[in-house]
């Protein structure tokens, strides 16, 4: 067999996943030159931090985080601040328990890289757009209920920290630690998340029983 025959026959044999690298890279470049814009300007950047569509999601976060510690028993509270302009370039909302400095929620801190990353691996690989929507919207559901629960954990441990009597500067860096390692959790979950999708849900045709990943 000719080395061009082989080459067509892998082509073939692989043709989805070569479909999804493709599609994935095209959409990366395109992420990541929009990205690059929007940062390269500071303007343009501060825009899309506190746009309408940013600062709704931002605000029904806050308070859905503040709700949950509510019901939990905690008097939790939300304001929207521009106390901390000089460090972040934009007002943020502030989710505290009394007598402690709480946590910051922004647009740069909404988890929308995240949820991006979950939506263009779906998005991308092969299957039907039916299941594809489903998983998706369910996905953004499930990550935004953990997200929420996360907010819900550092607020009350930066509480647990300020009653403990360390500095501002100690505190940041502490909370700032554990919510570093709680990313890293979301973002294994997204590879989880992503895995199962290919192999229970992204069916080719319909009574053949095999997957994008399981076909010959």
């Amino acid at each position: 067999m000719s080395q061009d025959s082989r080459l067509t026959l892998l082509c073939k044999q692989y043709h989805e996943f070569i479909l999804f690298f493709t599609r994935i890279i095209v959409v990366f470049v395109l992420l990541f030159t929009s990205i690059t814009i929007i940062r390269k300007n500071p303007a343009l950047d501060r825009l899309f931090k506190t746009s309408g569509f940013v600062h709704t999601i931002s605000e029904v976060t806050a308070y859905s985080t503040k709700n949950v510690l509510n019901i939990l028993g905690y008097p939790a509270k939300v304001e929207y601040t521009y106390a901390y302009a000089c460090i972040i370039d934009q007002g943020v909302f502030a989710i505290y328990l009394p007598n402690s400095r709480g946590i910051w929620l922004g647009g740069h801190c909404l988890g929308l890289k995240l949820l991006a990353l979950f939506i263009i691996l779906i998005a991308c690989f092969p299957g039907k757009l039916k299941p594809k929507l489903l998983f998706i919207v369910g996905g953004v559901f499930f990550l935004e209920i953990i997200y929420v629960s996360r907010l819900v954990y550092l607020t009350i441990y930066s509480k647990e920290i300020f009653d403990s009597g360390v500095s501002a500067y100690i505190e940041n860096n502490i909370v700032g630690r554990a919510h570093d390692n709680l990313n890293t959790v979301i973002y294994f979950l997204v590879v989880i998340m992503f895995i199962i999708y290919v192999r229970y849900f992204s069916q080719g045709k319909k009574g053949k029983g095999n997957n994008v990943i399981s076909a010959p």
